[in-house]
């Protein structure tokens, strides 16, 4: 016989979040079923077929001798009726899902109570949330100025440029300078070394304008960035405390039986 894997039962869910929490297992189920139903179809299509080879002598009065026998275990019928309750139950909680995702909303709201946005549905929700999540290491990425730079904003250059503080410094060449290092004697010549030496030529300006942003800049966007994710994680969790009312919104069952003819 095939073994026959018993449903996994679940109460009746009216909240999104329970639907929500079991759609991975009600989904797996569910394929797993039809996985293994398809292979039992492709690899033992004996369990379908009973036979029975008799052997009757000629001889008369001899008895007939049954040589084999293999018994039928199960039929296509049986063995979609056995599935039923798993593929039907799959279909219905995707469908409760998507009942729920178009009555299902909830406001953003900031730390500080502020709405940022009124009656998003639960579907626009995790949406914002994956945008959210782009955006926050978009914000990460983006690089600032050098603080021992001393910037200042430029207005004269835009509204969003700064420029660092001026540096000089000279400019010089070397020149080779010769000096006595030992004074001639009566006895010896004088002893003459060469030397390096710097010669200031003038000096040179070092003027910057960046578009970056301030470290300050940044910590203020990764702020907003944080407190924008934290309102629509709130959002989100207040979406999905909508009340379903899942009476009379099953189709698993329907669709299969108009299907294989329950």
């Amino acid at each position: 016989m095939l073994r026959l894997n018993r449903p996994r039962e679940y109460t009746l869910l009216t909240k999104q979040h329970e639907l929500l929490a079991v759609k991975s297992n009600v989904v797996l189920d569910s394929s797993t079923s039809i996985a293994g139903l398809v292979e039992t179809f492709q690899k033992s299509l004996h369990h379908f077929t009973e036979e029975r080879i008799t052997f009757h002598p000629a001889e008369e009065g001899a008895p007939a001798v049954t040589e084999k026998v293999l018994n039928l275990q199960t039929d296509v019928h049986r063995e979609l009726e056995r599935i039923r309750h798993n593929v039907a139950r799959a279909i219905d909680v995707n469908y409760q899902i998507a009942l729920g995702n178009v009555g299902a909303s909830a406001d953003v709201v900031l730390d500080g109570g502020k709405v940022l946005f009124e009656r998003l549905p639960a579907t626009a929700l995790l949406d914002l949330k994956n945008s959210v999540q782009e955006i926050r290491a978009l914000v990460l990425a983006i690089p600032t100025l050098d603080p021992v730079k001393g910037f200042d904003l430029a207005p004269e250059r835009g509204a969003h440029v700064y420029k660092a503080r001026d540096v000089e410094r000279n400019r010089t060449v070397k020149t080779q300078k010769h000096m006595i290092v030992v004074p001639a004697t009566t006895e010896h010549p004088a002893q003459v070394g060469v030397i390096s030496e710097d010669i200031v030529t003038g000096h040179v300006q070092v003027q910057e304008w960046s578009g970056l942003i301030t470290p300050a800049e940044k910590g203020a966007m990764l702020d907003r960035v944080e407190s924008v994710s934290r309102a629509v994680k709130a959002a989100r969790a207040r979406a999905n405390e909508f009340e379903i009312d899942v009476k009379g919104k099953q189709i698993g069952n329907a669709l299969l039986g108009y299907i294989f003819g329950f």
